[in-house]
């Protein structure tokens, strides 16, 4: 009955909704303001092949659990991207396979993106309406073939890309898309080999105004179940949206709220001083001495045992700082040193009151981004442990202890060095993003 209502009045009912969403707007601004700055995102799924059901149900999931999109998902129906259908959105996320588009579904498509708006393709997306040259080339490449289904290494290529930022070299299960190039200019972000020869696998590249990704990965729903797959389509999607790239890692858990210090305290029972001043600005963790010479660790409450961590720092000139891994509440921990100074070092590990050597990192400086926030990726595992270091993607030490030297949990603290001169040393050290997987 209601739904033969609204037909029938359709000129009423659509005033009626107009003044109630005007009315929620004026009695709930927040609400108002938070449904508008949503990322719009048409999920376009279909063709032959592939599950593109499953296929899409697993990425609407990710897309909506992230909590800043408003989706809305389209099968089979290529008529959604005939002019003006397309409006609404900010960006497509399209899969598909085979089929055919007709001159003015692809018009549609090609005015979206080249207005500004964005395209996230991924697996089939390269293999969709074949022999198109047109589309080809908008995507960037085609499928040429496929090995078996396995697990396959894949190599970041471009590091200082904001779609990669802090991402390390990984492996992923899927079916390896073998690709062709129909862009010269796409920018590579990943390769993955195949008899003998890295092949793109993941770019980006411009179309007008607009912006395009593509990836090839997702053969299956199990395929875009896995964390790499939802970092890169978290990302991407923003990114071809026009909007900021967060350093975003689907399977870590945010352990600084980026607001406050909640979750962490002032350690007063360190060999360096009263534990130094610790505030939060601009969505930062920044500690320095105070008052001068006096300086400390700030630590987490809760204590952590294998895990890997990711940790934006960005340390001015002179100071000397550190990660602390498995800290105890006086300070004793594997140090990822932050010394950033004359004869310091940044990325490798030191002991910190236990027994105090030093391993330094061979890949500081040249990984090192001056005046810019630098990006850790530490991984801690067993007992005594072995220590990983990644810094803005690169590989920066390895080490592996042979002995135990303390408990096999402890905090996560950083760290503002006492001592120095007199008048103290007045640089900062400032950290943000912290991420934590227990492994």
């Amino acid at each position: 009955m209601m739904t033969r209502f609204l037909k029938v009045f359709s000129g009423r009912a659509f005033l009626v909704s107009a003044i109630l969403l005007a009315a929620l707007a004026f009695a709930s601004p927040g609400l108002a303001e938070e449904a508008a700055a949503k990322t719009k995102v048409l999920l376009f799924v279909g063709g032959q092949i592939h599950d593109h059901k499953a296929i899409g149900n697993v990425v609407e999931k990710t897309l909506n659990d992230y909590g800043q999109f408003e989706v809305t998902k389209v099968e089979d129906d290529l008529n959604c991207l005939i002019s003006p259908k397309l409006d609404p959105y900010d960006v497509i996320v399209f899969y598909y396979t085979v089929g055919e588009i007709t001159p003015e579904q692809k018009k549609g498509l090609f005015d979206f993106v080249a207005s500004g708006k964005g395209y996230v393709g991924f697996h089939s997306a390269a293999d969709s309406f074949r022999g198109d040259e047109e589309y080809r080339k908008f995507v960037g490449g085609h499928f040429l073939t496929h090995p078996a289904y396995r697990e396959f290494p894949v190599s970041i290529v471009d590091k200082d890309n904001p779609l990669t930022r802090g991402l390390i070299d990984f492996k992923i299960t899927d079916e390896q898309y073998i690709l062709e190039k129909d862009d010269p200019d796409i920018r590579v972000l990943a390769t993955a080999p195949h008899e003998g020869n890295d092949l793109p696998i993941v770019w980006t590249k411009s179309f007008e105004k607009g912006r395009v990704f593509y990836m090839g990965f997702g053969h299956d729903a199990r395929a875009c179940e896995q964390d790499i797959f939802k970092t890169f389509l978290i990302r991407a999607t923003l990114w071809a949206a026009g909007k900021p790239v967060p350093t975003y890692f689907a399977d870590f858990t945010p352990i600084f709220d980026s607001k406050s210090l909640n979750g962490w305290h002032v350690s007063r029972k360190t060999g360096h001083g009263t534990g130094g001043k610790w505030v939060v600005e601009d969505g930062a963790i920044v500690g320095q001495q105070n008052p001068p010479r006096q300086g400390g660790i700030l630590i987490s409450d809760e204590k952590y045992g294998d895990f890997e961590l990711v940790i934006e720092a960005k340390p001015e000139w002179g100071i000397d700082s550190g990660i602390f891994l498995r800290s105890t509440e006086d300070g004793k921990a594997y140090q990822v040193m932050v010394d950033y100074n004359d004869g310091g070092n940044v990325g490798g590990i030191y002991g910190e009151g236990i027994g105090g050597f030093g391993v330094r990192s061979e890949q500081y400086p040249a990984a090192w981004k001056k005046d810019d926030w630098n990006i850790f990726r530490i991984r801690i595992q067993g007992q005594p442990p072995k220590i990983t270091v990644w810094m803005n993607g690169v590989h920066m030490i390895d080490y592996e202890d042979k002995e135990v030297r303390i408990p096999e949990k402890g905090g996560i603290a950083v760290q503002v060095h006492g001592g120095g001169p007199l008048e103290g040393i007045k640089t900062r050290a400032l950290y943000r993003d912290i991420q934590l997987k227990p492994l």
